[in-house]
């Protein structure tokens, strides 16, 4: 029997007995007031979520929310920007609701950088084959999966690509930003990214990378790779048998350790320790 270890997504079951309360905004620069594109906007430690098309746009369903629950607003480069629902059902949500996110400056830590690298070696899991795998079952935005890069030199190492080992994917368009975040000791921190990075699959299976060579990303400790979808679109006639949508990544045994979380602000949950999802990176010192 094949056995496929699927990370499943679930929404949250609550009573349905709030009317709607469905929110239509615009996430602006509030320099120049130009939209914001793919801004991640979940409530704060809970699986629900969404994000902000290319245009800045987006609608989120507040009515089943408690109006001590905090809506965030995250994108690298800009300040978070926060606010209760009890200060949105305040508002009047009849009309299209403006959040503006202030640019944040970004202060670069001191890397001491040789001039010639000698040496690379792999960070994470390479798995490209095999019966097991995970991935998102889940249509809700912001969802993420991560594998945590065990970096273990003295010397400061340049991230030179960045890998995804795509076993199946049947929508009709994906995209994805990518992430790396500081970890410690099993606790996952900020990004350590100065500017988003995306990646729009060009195929339907095999190893998706993005070269990083010229990005200057450097790292001195371990960190988590994580890949968010941020745009989803289905094929209607790319359906399996039951009916179901995949989107999947091999998965293997024994690996770097894997996390997942259902929606941008969510608390991340460490997924079974024996397994690791194929997401690596190469990384030159």
């Amino acid at each position: 029997m094949i056995l496929n270890r699927i990370l499943y997504f679930l929404p949250l079951i609550l009573p349905a007995t709030c009317f709607a309360q469905v929110i239509t905004g615009n996430v602006l620069d509030s320099n120049t007031q130009k939209p914001i594109a793919y801004v991640g906007i979940g409530i704060l430690n809970k699986g629900v979520g969404t994000v902000s098309d290319l245009n800045g746009h987006f609608t989120f369903d507040i009515s089943k929310l408690a109006p001590t629950d905090t809506l965030r607003f995250s994108i690298i480069g800009y300040s978070n920007y926060n606010i209760t629902i009890r200060e949105l059902r305040q508002r009047n949500l009849s009309s299209t609701q403006t959040f503006e996110l202030f640019p944040e400056s970004q202060s670069l830590g001191i890397v001491e950088v040789k001039a010639h690298y000698t040496k690379t070696k792999v960070l994470g899991n390479t798995y490209d084959g095999g019966i097991v795998c995970s991935g998102f079952n889940s249509k809700m935005l912001g969802t993420e999966l991560g594998v945590v890069l065990k970096y273990r030199e003295d010397n400061p190492g340049l991230i030179e690509n960045v890998n995804f080992n795509l076993r199946e994917n049947t929508y009709d368009s994906v995209m994805f930003q990518v992430n790396i975040y500081e970890y410690n000791d099993g606790e996952i921190g900020k990004s350590i990214l100065k500017k988003p990075l995306y990646l729009v699959p060009g195929k339907k299976y095999g190893t998706l990378t993005i070269d990083l060579k010229d990005s200057s990303i450097y790292i001195n400790h371990d960190v988590m790779l994580g890949l968010e979808l941020i745009q989803l679109s289905k094929n209607e006639n790319a359906v399996d048998k039951d009916n179901h949508y995949h989107l999947l990544f091999y998965d293997g045994f024994l690996g770097s350790k894997s996390y997942g979380r259902k929606a941008a602000e969510d608390t991340w949950e460490k997924l079974p320790a024996t397994g690791g999802i194929g997401f690596w990176a190469t990384v030159a010192y």
